[in-house]
This record gives structure tokens, sequence and C-alpha cells, in this order.
């Protein structure tokens, strides 16, 4: 018997706008997708998300979304993908 899968984290994904600037030049806007933990979440939450963000830098393939940065210096934590 296969044990249940474990709950889904508590996260939300919001549609953002990134400007690339090199120099004094910007190049265009492009879409991303940026997700980050609810409000309320714990310790284990942002460690998960953490090991997420480690497993997709490490991903490339036509089919998956590919991992742009991740924000952690500041609270909340931000994955931001194409």
């Amino acid at each position: 018997m296969l044990a249940p899968p474990p709950p889904p984290l508590p996260v939300q994904v919001f549609k953002a706008s990134v400007h690339e600037r090199r120099g004094r030049y910007a190049s265009p806007a492009f879409l991303v997708a940026v997700k980050t933990l609810k409000e309320g979440c714990t310790g284990q939450d942002k460690k998960e998300l953490m090991e997420e963000a480690a497993l997709m830098a490490h991903l490339r393939h036509d089919n998956l979304v590919e991992l742009v940065g991740v924000c952690t210096r500041e609270y909340p934590v931000l994955l931001v993908m194409e």
C-alpha cells in the first residue's frame, strides 16, 4: 500500500515582468512566475522551497520551466521562474 502524498506547500504564485539591465541598456521585459511562501509558513516549508529551488537549478529541458533566480536576503523568499 502506498503512503499518501505529503500536503502541498503553502505557496502563492504571481505573474511579473523582469527588465534586465546591462550597463546603460535594458533588455526588453520578459514574463516570469514568482513563487513565494504564504504568511505563517514553517521553517520546514522554507526548507522544502529551498530544496525545490536547488533541484530546479540543475534541471534543463524544453518542457520544464527554468529557474531564473532566487531571492533570499529578505522575507519572503522568492523563486523566479520563466
